[in-house]
């Protein structure tokens, strides 16, 4: 019984849980500054990242900690922030234009600076 139990546990962690890695290929890309447009950066630790002038268009960020990364100047149009941390992301001059907002539902953004950002719906944010 010992033996089933802790088999099911691994089988559980292994096929339900979330991955908490991005692929190498893609951290390669967004550590070069090459942008990663409709990468599954799900639940990716970018904790403090520079992700700066980046073409991140289409990115899935589903559940990514974001806390702290710097987003200046970068494309997200049309990216997936669904339950995203964006604590203390700088988000001057991004833009998050076309992204839905049920592609933001849950996303944390305390603290985020926005400036001269293209938001959701094509409007701009001034700085404050």
């Amino acid at each position: 019984m010992k033996k089933f139990l802790s088999m099911a546990l691994v089988a559980y962690v292994t096929c339900a849980a979330p991955a908490l890695a991005i692929s190498e290929a893609d951290d390669q890309r967004l550590n070069n500054g090459e942008g990663c447009p409709g990468c599954d950066l799900s639940y990716a630790n970018l904790n403090g990242r520079n992700l700066n002038n980046q073409d991140l268009s289409g990115a899935n960020f589903t559940g990514a900690n974001l806390n702290g990364a710097g987003f200046y100047n970068s494309n997200l149009t049309d990216a997936n922030l669904t339950d995203a941390n964006l604590t203390n992301t700088n988000l001057t001059r991004a833009n998050l234009n076309r992204i839905h907002p049920l592609n933001i539902e849950g996303a944390t953004f305390t603290d985020a600076l926005f400036c001269n950002t293209t938001w959701i719906d094509g409007s701009e944010r001034p700085c404050p």
